[in-house]
C-alpha cells in the first residue's frame, strides 16, 4: 500500500520485469501538510478495511476514514 500522488494504492511487485505497479484504489487529496493529514494508511487485523486520516484539501481539521478492501479488489 502506498499513499503517494494523492492516491491510496495497492503495489504489485513484477517479480519478471522487477517493477512495480500502481492499482490506485481511493483518491485522498490530502494537503500532507504534516503527519497528522498525512495518509499513512493502517490495516486491520483482519485486512479487511484500510484507516487513514486527511484534511481533504486543506479543510481546517483531518478526518478519519475507513476503506472497505473487499469493495475495491477484483
Amino acid at each position: 500500500m502506498t499513499d503517494g500522488n494523492g492516491l491510496l494504492c495497492f503495489l504489485e511487485l513484477v517479480e519478471e520485469t522487477r517493477e512495480a505497479v500502481f492499482h490506485p484504489i481511493f483518491r485522498h487529496r490530502s494537503t500532507m501538510s504534516g503527519n497528522f493529514v498525512h495518509p499513512h494508511p493502517c490495516f486491520s487485523p483482519d485486512n479487511r478495511w484500510i484507516a487513514f486520516c486527511t484534511d481533504m484539501d486543506g479543510a481546517d481539521r483531518g478526518n478519519l476514514y475507513l476503506l472497505d478492501l473487499h469493495s475495491k479488489i477484483r
